[in-house]
């Protein structure tokens, strides 16, 4: 976990809730850090109590786990989470591109695909799925 009180207090930087994994021991790694972190969670409330600074900012990679982060703080305003995996997508275009040469992606042809992409993806992303009855 990248998240912190101290992290909280200082909100210059973004708050992040996922942590690096190395590849030989993710598993445990993983167990062992579910364990450490088992009933802590990111909310507004946490953050409130931590002294973050009124316009404070949520990112994580995706996908969100509810035991990681509160729906509020995830779905809401102060949710960075959607225009990051957008923008990870235009970065990850760019790279194959440069490495790859074989679209000719100018900025023109880009900005068209963007224009046409965006309601897709980011809008539709950003609600909040219903929940349904079981």
């Amino acid at each position: 976990m990248s998240v912190s009180s101290s992290g909280c207090r200082e909100c210059s930087q973004p708050l992040s809730s996922k942590g690096t994994l190395s590849a030989e021991s993710a598993d445990r790694h993983a167990r062992y850090l579910f364990a450490i972190f088992q009933g802590y969670q990111v909310t507004e409330q946490l953050c409130k109590d931590g002294g973050a600074n009124p316009d404070w900012k949520f990112l994580h990679c995706l996908p969100g786990k509810p035991h990681e982060v509160d729906d509020e703080v995830f779905y809401g305003p102060r949710s960075l989470v959607f225009p990051e995996a957008d923008n990870r997508k235009w970065t990850i275009m760019s790279l194959f591109d440069l490495l790859l040469g074989k679209r000719n992606l100018h900025s023109d042809k880009i900005t068209a695909v963007y224009a046409l992409d965006r309601p897709l993806t980011t809008q539709n992303m950003r609600k909040k799925p219903k929940k349904t009855s079981s």
